[in-house]
Parts: C-alpha cells; structure tokens; sequence
C-alpha cells in the first residue's frame, strides 16, 4: 500500500506519510487556501443552491477519492465505511464545514469590506496578518483555533478579496512568473 492507514477519515500519524501522500497533502493545503482566496476574489454571495451544489460535489469527489484507494490497496471495500463517506463525509473534511460557514456570512463580509475606504481595508489586512501571524503561527494560540479553522480561512478569503479590490492580479502574476 501507500503506507496510509486511515486517508478516509482524515487521521494520519507523520511516521505514515510516504513521499507521495507528503506531496498530495500539501497541494490539498495549498488548493483550500486558493479556494477561499477565490471566493474573496470573486466576491462569492451566499445562495442556497450553491451550499447544496458544493456539497454534492464534496460527496461525489469523495466517492471517487475513496474508490481511488481502494484501487491503490490502501484500503478496502465496506458499504458501512461508503455510506459514512456519504451521509457523514462532511465530518472529516473540516473544509466544508468551515467555507459554509464563510460563505453563509460572504454578503455580510462583502458588505462590511466595501464599506472601508481602501486606507482603512489596508489596515484591517495589516492588522488581520499581524494577528494571524502572531497568534497562528508564531504562538500556536489555543484560543485562535487551528490553521484549519475559520479565523485563517477568513484571513484568506480577505486577501483574496484584497487582490481584486486593489488589482494586484496582474502584479501577483508577474512576481510568480519572475
């Protein structure tokens, strides 16, 4: 197998990664962090069919995933464990949870940007990375949560957000391609 015991429910010990499943988590890391920075980008306004769009995508893909593994031996067949992916898949992939909640509130946090001048949208970016920082990072705070919770990912939601409002797209993408 991959060395994975337990991919499907989202446990994993550091002694288990392989060099395949290191590099697959960290683009998962990265592809969440794009997704909520898209969404500020495109301003995203909460809709109902959206939620119950993206869900249904998040359970399809998640069949998939798991018929993957099961494809690659790293594990096996169980319809109780299919249909926990499911009903329940949700539970283990805090993403979901975390960008409906986000997004749930996008009208209200789009609201509350375009109200700033853009003085003050720089300020709260500036406060927001200081805090972010801070206690994220550099003090692994208890009381700011994970970086798999909503404070981050809001974080990245108003960077996303930051790069259209100020079109630094452009200047984004040239200092990539340098």
């Amino acid at each position: 197998g991959l060395g994975v015991t337990s991919m499907a429910n989202g446990t994993y010990s550091v002694d288990q990664y392989t060099p395949l499943i290191t590099v697959l988590l960290a683009c998962n890391v990265v592809a969440v962090n794009g997704f909520f920075m898209l969404s500020g980008y495109f301003h995203s306004n909460f809709k109902i069919r959206k939620v119950v769009e993206f869900l249904f995508m998040a359970v399809f893909y998640s069949v998939i995933g798991y018929f993957i593994l099961i494809a690659f031996d790293v594990s096996d067949f169980s319809a109780r464990h299919l249909g926990r992916i499911v009903l329940l898949g949700f539970k283990s992939y805090w993403f979901l949870i975390v960008y409906i909640v986000i997004y749930s509130f996008s009208n209200y946090i789009n609201k509350l940007f375009l109200s700033l001048s853009d003085d003050e949208f720089k300020k709260y970016i500036i406060t927001f990375t200081v805090f972010n920082v801070l206690l994220g990072f550099l003090l692994e705070s208890k009381s700011y949560g994970s970086p798999l919770s909503v404070v981050p990912m809001l974080y990245s939601y108003s960077i996303g957000y930051a790069v259209h409002r100020f079109d630094m797209s452009n200047k984004v993408s040239r200092w990539i391609s340098v």
